[in-house]
């Protein structure tokens, strides 16, 4: 439950509808309120005061719809504004940094800021009465309607800052970074897991032997989030162990495993429902228990960066700096347990987690194959492992750091035209290859040498 409550938190804060909604409703109730107040307080303990509406009843009429009009106007540019910068962002950055802009608190306040102003002066202005009705100013209501009229300026002259700030690549790197290093703080060590070792009679292949089935997937969709007390509850509950085969990020089709059980007491048919309920798919992964999913986003605005068309080098650069900072934060952090135990200390879940080699091969991987045609963009690469191996802790991360390093200094040998870019490159990782080597990293440095000579 836990899980599905997060999605949905995260699924209306990546809304565009959601804030502005809260707004527009919060304007409808102060119209009315403040409507009362003016039935409630007379109009001559208001003349004192030099900053309160004191017009009449055709003055109170044209305050609020001048500002109803201007303000609705300013509305539907703001949206205007709003997609054409949607449009740009997907096309240079790619479609599934929509999100990210779409969930941007900023622009969110900004319209719901023009349409409660908005809302808020009609429904003042239909209780403003002539003579011939019973004269009625609501003096409050119209002196509110002014100030948020002068909110609302303000707002239009932000709303135009930050949209052009936001569209910028730094802008657009650091948030992503951001979210990044959210993630790893909320992940890392992860929930499934918390409860320590196994007991010594465990064994994982156990589940792999005769009487254990396979619970499969009825829908499709990439696994958001997966509800790991829900899981550690059924397998107390029907006795048994789960082998969880689906992680979140992944893409799960009909048929395909969630996971495998260890049968013991009970029918297969106990556990299935329980199982699949606790793995929430949706049309996109999300951030939410997959510390991957950023780390894409990263490596997709450099990528395209590096494109024949854009061909802007220092775009890539920047992404890389920002992947070396978070992933130096992944490194520093202790190794996540696999297992999830019960009160007895009975093994119950098995969920493989994420490990600072699966971030690295995500990170390094794509950006090998497209940056390490150009010198800068190699170098950038070279030195973000060797600053990630200085603060790896474990001598299995140094040994998957030595052999990115080799595998981009062999990336680039073959890639390179520029003689004395390669021997620039070449340099730089003979100067560097001491930061990676351990007993386990010393053979492969001495590969990524032979090969790149």
């Amino acid at each position: 439950m836990r899980a599905r409550l997060l999605l949905i938190w995260e699924s209306l804060r990546s809304s565009l509808w959601f804030v502005p909604t809260l707004m527009v409703i919060g304007a409808c109730l102060l119209a009315f309120g403040a409507v009362v107040l003016d039935q409630q307080v007379k109009d001559r303990a208001l003349t004192g005061y030099w900053w309160v509406f004191s017009g009449g009843t055709e003055g109170a009429r044209a305050v609020l719809s001048t500002i109803a009009g201007s303000v609705m106007t300013v509305a539907g540019v703001s949206f205007s504004i709003t997609v054409a910068v949607l449009s740009l962002t997907s096309s240079q950055f790619g479609p599934r940094l929509l999100r990210g802009f779409l969930r941007d608190t900023s622009n969110q306040i900004a319209l719901g800021t023009f349409l409660g102003t908005y809302l808020y002066c009609l429904l003042v202005l239909r209780t403003v009465r002539s003579v011939d009705e019973g004269t009625f100013v609501p003096l409050i209501a119209v002196t509110l309607g002014i100030a948020f009229a002068l909110i609302s300026t303000g707002m239009l002259v932000y709303f135009i800052h930050h949209t052009s700030s936001s569209i910028q690549a730094s802008h657009i790197i650091s948030v992503i970074g951001s979210d990044l290093d959210s993630a790893i703080e909320r992940l890392f060590p992860a929930r499934i897991g918390e409860s320590g070792k196994p007991d010594e009679t465990f064994q994982a292949s156990k589940l792999l032997s005769d009487g254990s089935y396979e619970i499969t997937s009825e829908s499709e969709g990439y696994v958001q989030a997966i509800d790991g007390d829900a899981l550690l509850a059924a397998a107390c509950e029907t006795n048994v162990v789960l082998y969880l085969r689906a992680k979140p990020g992944m893409f799960v089709a009909c048929g395909d495993t969630l996971a495998s059980v260890s049968l013991q007491t009970v029918a297969s048919s106990a556990l299935e429902h329980p199982v699949r309920r606790a793995f929430v798919l949706g049309r996109e992964g999300t951030s939410a228990q997959d510390v991957l999913f950023c780390t894409r986003q990263l490596v997709e605005v450099a990528v395209r960066a590096l494109s024949p068309g854009i061909n802007d080098p220092f775009t890539a650069i920047a992404c890389i700096d920002r992947l070396r900072a978070s992933l130096g934060r992944l490194a520093e952090r202790e190794g996540t347990q696999a297992y999830r135990s019960d009160e007895q200390g009975h093994v119950r879940v098995v969920a493989e987690p994420i490990t600072f080699s699966d971030a690295s091969a995500v990170a390094f991987g794509p950006l090998r194959e497209y940056g390490c045609g150009n010198s800068l963009v190699t170098i950038s690469l070279l030195n973000a492992t060797a600053q990630l191996a200085k603060k790896a802790d474990r001598a299995e991360d140094k040994r998957v750091l030595a052999q990115h390093a080799a595998q981009i200094a062999e990336t680039a040998s073959a890639m390179l035209l520029d003689p004395t870019g390669r021997d620039e490159v070449e340099a730089h990782y003979q100067k560097l290859a001491p930061f990676f080597v351990t007993e386990n990293s010393a053979s492969e440095i001495h590969s990524g040498e032979r090969k790149w000579k």
